[in-house]
């Protein structure tokens, strides 16, 4: 095997090591919290989100964090495995699945695998005035990015990079 393959074949056998044992031990779903970046888990943390209605694009430990902290939490998410994943460690009644927002909302989360300029121009709809929609991975997004009153980067758990999480208040 030349020395590039071997490097390559290296990089991802020892990827999937990572990945492996991040899942086993470090899993959002396991510590019940949002995969951001460690600074806007720390704000939100911060806030008191006990009479939120919230809307996610996207669930995980985020959906397990609200459905932990606040009055009720929808999620639009169109894998059926990971909604049963996620359906075994909720603890409280008062979370749904749905399939597109409906009412206003105190804080939108997007942080889906799909088109997320889409769900943003969308969740900009439903927020409440005064609300949040909290875009992780903006620095993904630049158009997106242009808007954010807030943005913070740092480290996350699950990536060998910095990331940033963007804050846009209505």
């Amino acid at each position: 095997m030349s020395k590039l393959k071997s490097d390559c074949f290296m990089k991802k056998s020892l990827g999937w090591i990572k990945w492996k044992l991040y899942w086993q031990n470090q899993s959002p779903l396991k510590r019940r919290e949002p995969w951001f970046c460690k600074p806007a888990i720390k704000w939100l943390k911060n806030m008191d989100i006990s009479k939120f209605r919230i809307l996610e694009y996207g669930g995980g430990g985020s959906t397990l964090y609200f459905s932990d902290r606040c009055e009720s939490v929808e999620t639009i998410e169109k894998t059926k495995i990971w909604q049963r994943i996620i359906c075994t460690k909720l603890r409280n009644a008062n979370h749904c699945f749905v399939e597109k927002p409906s009412g206003e909302y105190d804080l939108i989360l997007i942080d889906s695998i799909r088109n997320r300029k889409k769900e943003f121009r969308i969740a900009k709809e439903f927020v409440k005035k005064g609300g949040i929609i909290i875009f992780d991975n903006i620095d993904r997004y630049p158009e997106a990015r242009q808007e954010m009153v807030v943005e913070f980067k740092g480290w996350a758990s699950d990536r060998a990079g910095l990331t940033c999480t963007g804050v846009w208040i209505k």
